[in-house]
């Protein structure tokens, strides 16, 4: 549970707590207890920052309370973070300030691993959702975005027990069911697959691109970006851009992600603490070894922070004004870090003061991941029948609607659903093969259990394909359809007879 713990009474991860007593109460077992990160605790040193890490990378399920500031006049109306390292003030009905540290981890998050990913937020008293003006953040296609978090001393800690219940509930069932197409956060799938080719994976050098990560504003993109882009345009030849700028005709999240994982030389701007731009800084630190080149505008307040997160990551202070001060100081450490990637040596380059070491997030994901949650580790078998339930369901026979969009066309129907008979039968053999079921029929010490794996799944499998054949009345289909109900039929004489 990622929360920023400012307010006395009942806290998100104690409503967690709870959550998870009543459900180990249901099922007569002992209760798990949730772990708690305070995002700006996670920050205060490089230990602290990796135990979080790693907690990210091992956790089935995450819970991030990103409850912004009670208030539109404290939004000024538009997201706004606190302070890095400052402990935010309670308000009077007990909000509390979104955070870049947790949208750091967050962003972290989304590269660990596909699972289950709850975000919280406050509603305002007497409505039923958040006023626009106070959603937390812009980054898009985030999970369960928002729910009531109503336990700052509302009175209504059992609502949203129920409610968290129910979300975990409903997510862990449909991410086991589905499997990899289980969707929660953005990131995960753009930054794993990239394409087979090695112009789709390789990484981009800075006379290639460099990619800048800022805020969207247009009064930024006119002063401070075009300053920042013509600084970088003088020491690095390649094409300078915000990733709306990219000639990729792909949909915007898929071209982010993937170019924040292979661009080597990415410009981070701080200045103005856009949410997304914090998100995306964790995702570069967990899917790249090379640090991204973080900076601030010296009229900024974080610009004189020298705590949390500031004070691990350093970045590097700019000012716009031509000639200004650190002008030339900050064009020379851009120079050096284009120099340090040209030769090699970039995932060793960090700007001077920071309280990490270079590449320290993307090796503590690299010794913490999970291999078990990753998509390649879903058996091949599971992957061909998924597809094939896309289209006709898990038991067409009892529920045997068609899946697809366009079920009134005969022809895309039955092209569906002959793809959907080729991947069971794919399944069918794989598992066949793979485990000698046909061939261990004959074998007198072979135990036939149709209730245990393999045998019951390659048992389902095939009663499934029996039936759906029967809908093809081309001659090799009939065929193979006798063939397979032929050895289900002996598989269930071994499994009642014994050996012969």
């Amino acid at each position: 549970v990622v929360e920023q713990r400012t307010v006395t009474g009942t806290t998100v991860c104690d409503a967690v707590a709870a959550t998870l007593r009543r459900e180990a109460a249901r099922r007569k077992r002992d209760a798990l207890i949730p772990v708690s990160i305070d995002p700006a605790e996670a920050f205060a040193s490089a230990q602290q920052l990796g135990r979080a890490v790693r907690i990210l990378c091992r956790a089935q399920v995450a819970v991030f309370d990103v409850t912004p500031p009670p208030t539109p006049e404290t939004l000024g109306g538009e997201p706004s973070l606190t302070p890095a390292g400052e402990k935010p003030t309670p308000s009077g009905d007990g909000g509390a300030s979104l955070s870049a540290e947790a949208m750091v981890l967050l962003g972290i998050r989304s590269v660990a691993r596909r699972s289950l990913t709850v975000l919280t937020s406050r509603f305002l008293e007497g409505t039923q959702e958040p006023a626009q003006e106070d959603a937390p953040f812009y980054v898009p296609l985030l999970p369960f975005l928002i729910r009531d978090v109503s336990v700052y001393g509302w009175g209504k800690e059992n609502n949203f027990v129920n409610r968290l219940r129910r979300v975990f509930d409903a997510g862990l069932e449909r991410a086991e069911r589905i499997g990899t197409l289980y969707r929660d956060l953005p990131a995960y799938e753009e930054v794993r697959r990239l394409g087979p080719d090695p112009a789709h994976f390789r990484e981009q050098g800075p006379d290639k691109a460099v990619l800048l990560l800022a805020p969207f504003a247009a009064e930024y993109r006119g002063i401070n970006g075009d300053w920042l882009v013509s600084r970088v345009a003088s020491v690095a030849e390649g094409q300078t851009m915000y990733i709306v700028q990219s000639d990729s005709p792909e949909r915007t999240a898929a071209k982010l992600y993937a170019a924040i994982r292979r661009t080597q030389f990415c410009v981070v701007d701080w200045t103005g603490q856009s949410p997304n731009v914090f998100y995306e800084l964790g995702v570069r630190l967990a899917a790249s070894r090379i640090p991204p080149f973080n900076t601030i505008h010296r009229s900024d307040a974080w610009a004189r922070t020298t705590e949390g997160i500031v004070r691990l990551l350093a970045p590097l202070v700019y000012d716009h004004a031509a000639g200004g001060p650190g002008d030339t100081a900050f064009e020379s450490r851009l120079s050096s870090f284009a120099d340090a990637l040209r030769e090699g040596t970039g995932a060793s380059w960090m700007s001077g003061g920071a309280g990490i070491s270079p590449g320290f997030v993307y090796r503590q994901m690299e010794a913490s991941i999970a291999p078990e949650s990753e998509d390649w580790s879903v058996p091949v078998w599971k992957e061909l029948v998924s597809a094939a339930e896309q289209v006709i369901g898990r038991d067409p026979d009892q529920e045997p609607e068609f899946r697809g969009v366009y079920g009134n066309n005969p022809r895309y129907r039955g092209g569906a659903e002959e793809s959907a008979r080729d991947r069971l039968l794919a399944a069918w053999y794989y598992l066949d093969q793979r485990y000698g079921l046909t061939e261990g029929l004959d074998e007198v010490t072979t135990e036939v259990r149709l209730d245990s794996a393999p045998w019951s799944d390659w048992f389902d499998i095939g009663t499934v394909l029996v039936r759906e054949l029967a809908q093809d009345p081309r001659a090799d289909c009939t065929a193979i359809r006798e063939k397979i109900r032929a050895v289900l039929r002996r598989a269930e004489d071994r499994e009642m007879n014994g050996p012969p």
